[in-house]
């Protein structure tokens, strides 16, 4: 009974890592488009890869019936990794504040999200 319900948590967690990402992306390139007024680039390749592997794994779990603990660890680091890879490029405009501001032009603010949506750029920053 435990590996049952082991199998529906990583079946559960792949469908989310499937669905997810495709309603971050429709977000970020039509929705919050405009929020980002410098660019907003998407790195479709690397977007593709990385459903079409969790599509894969998703398929051959549900082919096999069975899940032991090195699978479910294995899938939770495959997801860890592919949530630290850039795929979203989005830069906007900010306005300087402080003394003498108005003598400084505007600046350009960068961020890097992965698949997931996570702000990779505020990771490495608090990190390193």
């Amino acid at each position: 009974m435990k590996k049952q319900k082991l199998y529906l948590v990583v079946k559960i967690i792949l469908l989310i890592a499937i669905v997810f990402p495709i309603i971050i992306c429709i977000m970020i390139n039509t929705v919050l488009k405009d929020k980002f007024d410098v660019y907003n680039s998407t790195n479709f390749i690397i977007f593709l890869i990385i459903e079409f592997i969790n599509i894969f794994i998703l398929i051959k779990l549900i082919n096999k019936k069975d899940v032991n603990n090195k699978v479910f660890i294995l899938i939770i680091c495959y997801l860890i990794i592919s949530a630290l890879i850039p795929v979203f490029h989005l830069g906007y405009t900010i306005i300087p504040e402080g003394q003498k501001s108005e003598l400084m032009g505007l600046g350009l603010k960068e961020s890097y999200r992965s698949i997931y949506g996570i702000n990779i750029t505020k990771l490495v920053d608090n990190f390193f």
